[in-house]
């Protein structure tokens, strides 16, 4: 299986976008298989509209196999677009109801800091699963969510916010039992329900998050006004009065 991430590094003070692909690569001279793991650091510039799923789903710049070790002129170009709001066919055609995808995007609005778990079936090829999530949400926030198809443990100073798990993977159900981590489980055959969200997904609408924004506790000083007089009200200016001899 392929395994593809979008993750944010920081590293001596800056953050940088990462867009992963991890695959399988032969075998050794036991026989246990290689895998081949290519990274590449998107410069702000470089977003394209779409979003990072996107980008990942059309780049046919990843490495096959192991290069030569050379120091290359230029970065690879990556793909330019755009994606309007669209029905969650990768959901759909996963077996499951569309409606979830907009319930994983609503998920993330509501909570751009914390950790979304979504548990899928090991067959299910995650990547189209993102590109729906991402195409319902605003294009300014797209590339705010980092994800994983295949959560790994992060290195310090790393942010994955949507983790696609497997449901026979070790260790699932202690990740989904973190402090303050979001699961959703995949399951085929099972509404997502008729919230305003998943109507979103399988109608093709942009997802809009069900957390309205705190209210403001700036106070903003009240200065006192000048009396509000009738027009039929007058005032006449007399001058003062003489000094007493």
């Amino acid at each position: 299986r392929v395994d593809w991430a979008h993750r944010t590094l920081s590293a001596q003070g800056k953050s940088y976008t990462v867009l992963s692909r991890t695959a399988p690569c032969g075998s050794d001279w036991s026989g246990r298989p290689h895998r081949i793991a290519h990274h590449v650091v998107v410069e702000p510039q470089e977003r394209a509209a779409a979003g990072p799923a996107w980008v990942l789903s059309r780049f046919a710049g990843f490495c096959e196999s192991v290069p030569a070790a050379e120091e290359r002129g230029a970065g690879p170009a990556l793909p330019q677009g755009d994606e309007l709001p669209r029905p969650a066919i990768g959901w759909k055609a996963a077996g499951f109801d569309s409606g979830w995808a907009g319930v994983v995007a609503q998920a993330l609005l509501d909570a751009p800091n914390g950790v979304v778990c979504v548990v899928v079936p090991d067959e299910v090829d995650a990547l189209p699963l993102a590109l729906d999530v991402l195409a319902l949400i605003p294009t300014d926030k797209r590339w705010l969510v980092t994800f994983s198809t295949r959560f790994q443990r992060l290195p310090a100073g790393g942010r994955c916010q949507l983790r696609f798990l497997r449901a026979g993977a070790s260790g699932v159900r202690a990740m989904l039992a973190e402090p303050g981590v979001r699961a959703i489980e995949g399951a085929r055959g099972v509404s997502a329900g008729d919230g305003a969200a998943a109507a979103a997904s399988r109608e093709g609408r942009l997802v809009e998050p069900s957390i309205r924004a705190a209210p403001s506790l700036r106070v903003n000083p009240v200065l006192p006004s000048a009396p509000v007089l009738e027009d039929s009200t007058r005032f006449e200016v007399h001058g003062a009065p003489p000094p007493r001899a």
